[in-house]
Formats: C-alpha cells, structure tokens, sequence
C-alpha cells in the first residue's frame, strides 16, 4: 500500500517515481487524495490496483456509498485540467519551503547536535533521529507541557527513536517560537 498525500509536493528535484510505477508485476495498491493539499473538506481521492485487488475494492466502495458528489468531481476536474491545481502547488510548495527552512533553522539551533535528521525535498514533514537515552514516547509530555506536540516514530514504523515534526500548518514566527519551546523540554532530560 502507497499513501501518497503530497507527494506532489516538492521544493528541489524531481519527483520520485511511484512505488506503484515500479511494480511490474501490479503487487502495489497506490492511494492518492486531493484533500489533504487542496482542500480538507473535499474528500475526494483515489486509489490505482490492479486485477482482482481492483474489483474487491470497487465493490468495498460500492457497500460504504454509492458516489461521491459527481459535482465536486466536475468541478476538480475543471481545476485540475485548465492547469490551476499546478499553479496551487508551484504556490504552496514556495509557502511551505519558508516553514521548513525555519524548522530546520530552528532545529539546528535549538535542539541538541545529536539529533539527526534529514532535510526534506518535499512533502510536510521532518522525521527527527533521537539521541541514544531519548525516546519520543517520554519526549512528548514534557513538549505538550510546553505547548508543543508531535507524532512519537512508533505511530508510523517500528521504530521508536524518532519523531514526526509537522510544518503545514504553523505561521513561520509561532514555529520559531515552538521550537524554541520544544527545546526546554529537551533541557529537562
């Protein structure tokens, strides 16, 4: 399974191939949606199978409702094809470059030198490597007592040294200020 939410979503390079595009052999279900960048409300995406994966899923839909709305499908379409829904992205991706440089800023700043991470090429997310004696799951109280949360690693994979650290949706100066604060909490340990 491919759950790709903003994999359009880039601030240098190229997009990377599909997992799905890589499959000869139709082994990967891809999953998109337009909610998530677009509009949170819409709740419009889709999924691309192959074989009887395809006609299971189908009837799946087919039990959970009958259709999305045709008229909110009409009116992506009409966005996507006239070229808008690209120059919403090229928009966002530049807002979004701006919060993760400042995250990034602030994470070299604030957090200790053992903290390891790489910087994103897109998506909104940066995935924070712990020092050994420092795990996210006894992090996150004393962040959250700061004001401040993330997803532990564990959520996500079967790793518990890390941390998911979001930008989407903070100002650039309330995500100065977070980090700053995150940083106490590192100092309790």
């Amino acid at each position: 399974m491919e759950d790709d939410f903003v994999g359009d979503l880039r601030y240098e390079g190229h997009a990377q191939p599909s997992l799905k595009a890589l499959d000869p052999n139709g082994q990967v279900i891809y999953v998109g949606t337009f909610s998530k960048m677009l509009m949170p409300g819409l709740r419009v995406g889709f999924i691309v199978a192959d074989g009887p994966v395809y006609d299971r899923l189908l009837n799946f839909k087919r039990l959970s409702d009958l259709a999305t709305s045709t008229l909110i499908q009409r009116a992506l379409d009409a966005y996507v094809t006239v070229g808008r829904y690209q120059t919403y992205l090229h928009r966002s991706s530049q807002a979004f470059r701006k919060r993760r440089d400042v995250m990034v800023d602030s994470i070299r700043k604030y957090l200790p030198s053992k903290v390891i991470f790489d910087i994103p090429t897109g998506g909104l997310f940066i995935w924070l490597k712990l020092p050994n004696g420092i795990f996210a799951e006894e992090l996150l109280p004393l962040a959250c007592k700061e004001g401040v949360s993330f997803m532990p690693g564990n959520y996500f994979l079967l790793i518990i040294k890390m941390a998911k650290n979001g930008f989407a949706s903070i100002s650039l100066l309330n995500l100065w200020k977070i980090l700053k604060r995150e940083s106490k909490g590192w100092a309790k340990r």
